[in-house]
């Protein structure tokens, strides 16, 4: 904290005061300080106190990374398409840096949500990691997936439930329709 003296010839001299003070074990969160230096009552040349306040900030909890995308399960594809699944998570506070390791690898810087592309056939893991502003480092949890070729009885499997649900579909708004126009005719009666 600088404190200036003044002499008679009026040069003004600057003087740095040092101190130190263990503070309490401080919660996390805001805090200000404020820091007052007393002079001597009796002394004219010097003014008789000081005051600044210090502003700052505890956080010693690592970000909270929750993976939303990919899934632990397995991801059916046909053989000749390129597999890209979407890596997408969330972070409970700000960040400095983020980074993702895919089946071990090291580490990639990225800026945020992506898509991991061309990704081959197999089983694959990922992890996402972040350090917060304060320099805390945090981490997903580790989510196992498979990427795998769609199989014939997949695809026969497939298309029969999708044909299923359009004759459903379609008998359901037949009877809804009909069920209006006899509404209708009821009512113009």
């Amino acid at each position: 904290m600088p404190f200036a003296i003044k002499n008679p010839e009026e040069l003004h001299v600057v003087f740095y005061g040092f101190g130190l003070v263990r503070l309490p074990e401080l919660s996390e969160g805001s805090h200000c300080l404020t820091v007052t230096l007393k002079t001597s009552e009796n002394s004219e040349h010097i003014k008789p106190s000081y005051v600044d306040t210090v502003y700052f900030s505890i956080d010693s909890t690592p970000p909270d990374i929750l993976l939303l995308s990919p899934e632990n399960k397995t991801y059916a594809v046909a053989a000749s398409a390129a597999v890209d699944i979407p890596l997408k998570f969330t972070c409970n506070e700000r960040t400095s840096q983020i980074s993702y390791s895919l089946d071990g690898h090291t580490n990639a810087t990225i800026a945020g949500n992506m898509t991991l592309t061309d990704l081959p056939i197999g089983a694959h893991n990922v992890t996402v990691y972040a350090r917060d502003i304060a320099g805390n480092a945090g981490f997903s949890e580790t989510v196992i997936f498979t990427v795998a070729e769609e199989s014939e009885s997949q695809a026969e499997t497939g298309s029969f439930s999708t044909t299923v649900l359009l004759v459903a579909s379609g008998a359901s708004i037949g009877s809804v329709g009909l069920g209006l126009m006899v509404y209708f005719k009821k009512r113009k009666r």
